[in-house]
């Protein structure tokens, strides 16, 4: 089960979870399609419960998988020890994964240059 801790700048922190999986679709995390919002990402920070936090952080083990893409999905990525989120920019332990384009409402995936829909965060 995963477990999402969200930090803001002054080192107040809030935890959510447990859930199966994380689905960020653009700016917004879920933990199914469709299902009730958790957070969303506003400008620089991240929404939660009415708050503003500056970082997710997602300890691991964890693979990462995007969709609505090339050939529909991705493989797995991973496992990574670490997933966090800062300004739109995903980090798997620590370096630069990916980012989302606030205009295209898409996943840009470093590692290929290609652009997903979805990011999934699942426990490896």
């Amino acid at each position: 089960m995963l477990r999402v801790v969200f930090k803001k700048t002054d080192g107040g922190t809030t935890a959510i979870g447990p859930f199966q999986l994380l689905r960020f679709d653009a700016e917004e995390l879920r933990e199914v399609e469709g299902g009730p919002l958790l957070a969303r990402h506003e400008g620089h920070s991240w929404r939660v419960s009415g708050e503003l936090f500056l970082r997710l952080d997602c300890p691991g083990p964890l693979i990462l998988r995007f969709f609505g893409g090339p050939g529909g999905s991705s493989g797995p990525y991973g496992p990574f020890m670490h997933f966090s989120s800062v300004d739109g920019i995903g980090y798997a332990d620590h370096h630069v994964f990916c980012q989302i384009d606030v205009e295209t409402r898409r996943w840009h995936l470093r590692k290929d240059h290609t652009e997903w829909s979805t990011l999934i965060v699942e426990k490896k």
